[in-house]
């Protein structure tokens, strides 16, 4: 089984992308896999499987529930006793396949943002795995997740938030070299054809002309809010539709940051106005709110029964 890894900062493309390639006959494209990196926590720290482990990062795991599969403990158990913990990976990657009548597949490709944080485990399991790193505008970025119930929620947080992360990606993508391709979310919606056609070339898979459209994924229910848009096709005007949504002082004070400034320079984006960085004070009011708001999302969550 071929291994590929789209990560990149969230809400820059990673879901859009992967929701385009699954739609290649060779590929398996799965809901984000939070549960795997788990899995690799507890190989890091040679924890052996027990019915602790089972329940709570396999069976109960949030993010396990919306593959919406079922395996019985017994072949858990087995799976661990022949390959360890990335044996009951591959075994549930296959009895997802089978589920959605993908058993052909050879290649799976994974779009969870933060798998970046756990290269070297990921090319111990499969060390000829392939990786995506997709790029997008940090004021697009913040943009995106500043409406919805977790992230940053203000322009001097969101900056905070995607530099931290572009940081660590582009040292990752350094470091991958040439198992690595960068992709720029504007890019690939200017001309998705190209850029899938390259992509596809990178990945040794064939390209098919299903793939522009896309609707190679099938959507978790409690995602289909944040990924509305995914499966629908790309539209052009979603990569500049931050200029009129964002605030000339949200996009001043994004801009604001010194490393930001020259990170947004760097990777090629054009620039606007920069304002003075915030203060002490002025930052750690910035920080306080985004705090707060965080609580009062997950309090909501928590009185749903979502969190």
């Amino acid at each position: 089984m071929k291994t590929v890894f789209i990560f990149g900062c969230d809400r820059s493309g990673t879901t859009m992308l992967a929701d385009a390639l699954g739609c290649s006959k060779s590929t398996l494209v799965a809901p984000e896999a939070q549960f795997v990196y788990n899995l690799m926590d507890l190989d890091l720290l040679d924890i052996k499987l027990n019915n602790e482990v089972i329940n709570k990062y396999i069976l109960n795991d949030f993010r396990y529930k919306t593959w919406e599969i079922h395996l019985r403990k017994y072949d858990i158990e087995q799976a661990y006793n022949s390959s360890g913990y990335k044996g009951i990976v591959e075994l549930i990657i296959h009895t997802y396949a089978n589920k959605i009548d993908r058993s052909a597949f050879n290649c799976w490709i994974d779009h969870t943002p933060t798998s970046y944080q756990y290269i070297a485990k990921i090319l111990d399991w499969w060390p000829d795995s392939k990786f995506i790193h997709i790029v997008r505008d940090g004021r697009a970025v913040f943009n995106s997740i500043k409406g919805l119930d977790w992230g940053p929620n203000n322009a001097f947080c969101g900056a905070k938030f995607w530099s931290e992360i572009m940081f660590a990606t582009l040292r990752v993508e350094k470091l991958l070299n040439e198992v690595v391709l960068r992709v720029y979310y504007e890019g690939y919606l200017e001309d998705n054809e190209a850029q899938l056609y390259n992509i596809c070339e990178f990945l040794e898979i064939k390209f098919e002309s299903s793939l522009i459209k896309g609707g190679g994924l099938e959507k978790p229910n409690f995602t289909k809010g944040y990924h509305k848009l995914v499966g629908e096709g790309v539209d052009k005007s979603r990569a500049q539709e931050w200029r009129n949504k964002l605030t000339e002082k949200e996009i001043v004070t994004f801009n604001s940051n010194f490393k930001v400034y020259y990170l947004l320079e760097k990777l090629g984006y054009v620039m606007g106005a920069k304002g003075e960085e915030c203060n002490f004070i002025n930052s750690n009011l910035n920080m306080l709110h985004d705090k707060f708001i965080n609580f009062l999302n997950r309090f909501k969550k928590y009185q749903s029964g979502r969190y």
